[in-house]
């Protein structure tokens, strides 16, 4: 080989090296794995949007591929006496360090990423991402409708019995998406994971395109919206609020439970509660069964009313133990604390006390007794040992 076979060679080692970096980012961004938060996945949203990504990835290193296979075969006919009396085209030698590498302003579940303690990428694209007091305060800061980001926690509804107030709407503004909170469900916002999720007046997802999911979010939103207008004498409250764009993060390995995972709470549940097999909740399992949903967590549930002593309702998970103190701040963990009154259900003759049975990042809900015995106790420890057994 000569020097400009080298040459050639060094390009395509480049470039199939700063190929296969981009196609590990991506992958490390949208791993391939069945997603915990599924159940709040619409058709076309993030999960096709990753597979989308995948064959991406495939189709450029296949290209890649295909680079390296003609460069090796031009190279080859350079060096065939038939064509030595060809003029060369001359370019700079490229080594890899001078090839573009993958921008490093999109994250992706890496350490090298800078993040918040709660696993929220830092900046997005290269511009930075708020947490939600900072984004609160472009509501007075902000010039105009410029598009900023924000990283938030969300908590995505499904329940079908939500009931909104009677406020007075302009006549001369029926159009108004400010005096009715229903424009903002059934999205909650919450700082941190574990809540409170609450909106108040603050932010409208009235406009928002594509989809969300329960958990972490990095947000694109603009204050002052020129639609602002269309709210009669409620301009001033459309103007501050945070108008929510669409969502162009929604979490990675960095974020999703720990230290217990979804299959480690339907295992647990199994061992223990086999009459009721836990899963994750949805639209078609989200039905009257009695259980109290924990806003902002990732839902499992058994779908069907407790009909019996000792049972497992659900399970709900959020990303840290941190973030389940947050959002069962009167619960004490472990089986003990299971054992405390908690709140009443009734059905015919029978009479079940919801309590959570709270291990770290997960809360069982579990139907005991009014009065638990010892029986209760012990099988509230086997729960608990059920799910340390999954470490």
């Amino acid at each position: 080989m000569n020097s400009h076979d080298d040459q050639t060679e060094a390009r395509v080692r480049a470039a199939f090296a700063a190929e296969l970096r981009q196609a590990e980012s991506d992958l490390e961004l949208s791993p391939l794995k069945v997603s915990s938060r599924k159940s709040y996945r619409l058709a076309g949203g993030p999960e096709l949007r990753r597979s989308n990504r995948v064959l991406g990835v495939a189709a450029r290193i296949a290209a890649v591929l295909a680079v390296v296979i003609l460069a090796s075969a031009a190279t080859l006919m350079v060096a065939r006496p038939w064509n030595s009396a060809m003029p060369e085209t001359q370019s700079p030698s490229a080594s890899a360090s001078e090839i573009a590498s993958p921008s490093a302003a999109t994250p992706s579940a890496t350490s090298s990423i800078p993040r918040y303690s709660d696993g929220i990428p830092k900046a997005w694209q290269g511009q930075p991402v708020l947490r939600w007091a900072d984004a609160l305060a472009m509501r007075t800061t902000a010039k105009d409708d410029a598009p900023f980001y924000v990283g938030v926690w969300l908590n995505v509804e499904l329940g079908f019995n939500f009931g909104c107030p009677n406020e007075p709407v302009d006549p001369s503004a029926p159009n108004s998406w400010a005096v009715n909170p229903c424009y903002g469900w059934p999205y909650g916002i919450s700082a941190d994971a574990g809540g409170p999720y609450e909106l108040g007046g603050e932010a409208t997802f009235h406009f928002l395109q594509g989809d969300v999911s329960t958990g972490p979010a990095i947000l694109r939103v603009h204050v002052h919206d020129p639609r602002a207008t269309l709210c009669g004498n409620q301009k001033a409250v459309c103007d501050s609020m945070i108008v929510v764009e669409s969502a162009v993060w929604t979490g990675d390995s960095y974020t999703d439970p720990k230290p217990f995972t979804v299959a480690d709470a339907i295992a647990a549940a199994g061992a223990v509660s086999p009459q009721t097999p836990l899963e994750l909740l949805d639209a078609s399992n989200r039905g009257d069964d009695g259980d109290e949903i924990l806003p902002g967590a990732i839902a499992l549930t058994c779908g069907a009313i407790a009909n019996s002593d000792m049972t497992v309702r659900g399970a709900y998970l959020m990303p840290s133990s941190e973030a389940m103190t947050r959002a069962l701040p009167d619960v004490q963990p472990g089986a003990d604390g299971a054992m405390l009154p908690s709140a009443k259900r009734d059905w015919g003759d029978a009479s079940f006390w919801n309590r959570w049975l709270v291990v770290d990042n997960v809360a069982f809900s579990v139907y005991v007794r009014e009065e638990p015995s010892a029986a209760d106790k012990a099988w509230l420890a086997s729960l608990e040992a059920a799910l340390e057994a999954t470490r």
